[in-house]
């Protein structure tokens, strides 16, 4: 869909129709991580791309045909969106299970799980963080670079293009490397390539460190969506889903919130480095986590979650 938006650089920022519609495609996948994290790995490209595509693709149109026929072609491709899924996601009877029916069904499988919670929680301190590192960016560009748009564009361009480069590199790194340890690994490789950021360095050695972080997200978020996946059982995964994405959002916003007034009164690059320090102390949380579990357990679904009548 044609979008002005930037891509947000934060962990498990995937929509949570794209969630679902990916949730459905594993289910048929079997257990093995490496097959599980495939189908968020293709995800996570194809939103990205659409971030990348999406504003070049609205100026085009916006020459052509004009402000308000581009509105209707955005809302056309929401319609183009509801066939599609109408047509070739098939239906699925309910499941049968009182624990599955509950609106908080899948937020207490994610708190009584004891590897997905502390995982999760990891993730969403990063979440926080994702957000305020958008607005520091569009400040960052705005005071240090001459008020310049094309820096700024520069920056986020960083992001989107260095995540691409991440899905495509997945492919090959899945063969060497558990899933998990593979996204230890990028979350804390990514928030050390933040911490360029605080530094007065020319634009071009910013957008690369951005890029590196870029690359890291998909990597991250991929395989930890993965093992949600694996160790929910099925008739939770949709709500577990739900319920992983809308804490997710929930917590974006209060990042952003707090980083304007943090900005003003102590500088774009103190908020800068504030973000660095919270990604890196969420990633060596998360990388403590993933490497004392390993892949024990990561595959099998908790049990007596839901039982069948």
């Amino acid at each position: 869909m044609p979008s002005g938006r930037a891509p947000r650089p934060s962990v498990l920022r995937t929509p949570a129709l794209g969630a679902l519609a990916a949730a459905e495609v594993v289910s048929s996948l079997g257990s093995r991580m490496t097959y599980l994290a495939l189908p968020w790995f293709v995800l996570e490209g194809g939103n990205q791309l659409t971030a990348l595509v999406g504003p070049a693709a609205a100026g085009v149109l916006i020459a052509w045909i004009g402000v308000t026929n581009v509105v209707y072609v955005d809302a056309a491709t929401y319609l183009v969106s509801f066939a599609l899924v109408k047509l070739c996601v098939p239906e699925r009877p309910p499941f049968p299970t009182s624990e599955a029916s509950g609106v908080l069904a899948g937020l207490r499988h994610l708190l009584g799980d004891r590897l997905l919670g502390p995982l999760l929680a990891t993730a969403l301190v990063a979440n926080l963080a994702g957000p305020a590192l958008t607005a520091s960016l569009s400040a960052l560009a705005f005071e240090q670079y001459g008020r310049s748009s094309r820096v700024a564009g520069l920056f986020f361009a960083a992001i989107g293009g260095g995540a691409l480069l991440g899905v495509g590199a997945a492919m090959g790194l899945l063969r060497a490397v558990a899933p998990i340890r593979l996204a230890a690994a990028a979350f804390a490789l990514g928030a050390l390539s933040l911490w360029a950021l605080p530094f007065a360095l020319p634009a071009a050695a910013l957008a690369v460190a951005l890029a590196w972080f870029g690359a890291a997200t998909p990597l991250v978020n991929a395989p930890l969506l993965g093992l949600v996946t694996a160790r929910t059982p099925e008739a939770l995964r949709a709500k577990v889903m739900l319920a992983v994405i809308t804490v997710a959002m929930l917590a974006g916003p209060l990042g952003a919130l707090a980083a304007g007034p943090l900005i003003e009164t102590a500088g774009v690059r103190f908020v800068l480095a504030l973000v660095a320090g919270v990604m890196t102390l969420a990633s060596v949380a998360f990388a403590a986590i993933a490497w004392a579990r390993g892949e024990a357990g990561v595959a099998e679904p908790r049990p007596s979650v839901v039982r069948t009548p």
